[in-house]
């Protein structure tokens, strides 16, 4: 009776779309990177005498994130209620809040110049443009796959024949799914950067 829901747990995983199967492998490669580089941020800081300031950007940083994780949320139940024009607003409104985090991001490093912090001369210091710098990076992939699938819910609002093949395609669904499981992601890792540099810096 024990090995059953093991079995169970192994048909999901054979189940899993290889798109799906791809993008946790992918996720699983970053979460090591951050990781490594978490660890070292925090070894780095306990050996530096050097300061190091907490940009108080990050912090807008973390609430738009988590405005868009919770929009992102949405969106499987907008594909499956076939409600193109609230999946339209809130891919945009997914959009504006990758903006927003990108342009808060760039202030708090802004903030970090201003207070002498930059790559050369500090680890800490450049190990945190590291950490915060490939996070951004990844949010902009986010953002590209978002306005990749944007593109295509505009067109289908223009022509009803697509949007009923599409609202009926498993393999559209699939990808709003990977689109949420990757903002997720994102989102997550920021969060546990975020608490990392306000309690250790």
């Amino acid at each position: 009776m024990k090995q059953v829901p093991q079995k169970n747990q192994w048909h999901k995983v054979e189940g899993l779309h290889p798109h799906f199967t791809l993008l946790y492998l992918a996720i699983v490669g970053s979460s090591l990177m951050f990781l490594f580089l978490g660890f070292s941020f925090v070894f780095s800081l306990i050996k530096s005498s050097a300061p190091v300031i907490f940009p108080k950007f990050f912090a807008l940083s973390t609430i738009v994130i988590l405005f868009g994780s919770y929009v992102a949320q949405q969106l499987p139940a907008n594909f499956v209620k076939d409600d193109a024009t609230r999946m339209n607003l809130n891919l945009l409104l997914l959009s504006l809040c990758g903006i927003l985090f990108l342009v808060s991001q760039l202030l708090g490093w802004r903030e970090l110049v201003s207070s002498g912090i930059v790559l050369r001369g500090n680890t800490t210091g450049a190990l945190l443009y590291i950490l915060s710098g490939l996070h951004l990076l990844h949010l902009l992939g986010g953002l590209i796959y978002n306005a990749v699938v944007l593109a295509q819910v505009k067109h289908m609002r223009a022509d009803p024949i697509k949007s009923l093949l599409i609202f009926s395609s498993q393999y559209e669904h699939l990808k709003i799914k990977m689109l949420v499981t990757y903002w997720h992601f994102i989102d997550a890792i920021w969060v546990v950067l975020f608490i990392v540099f306000l309690f250790t810096i």
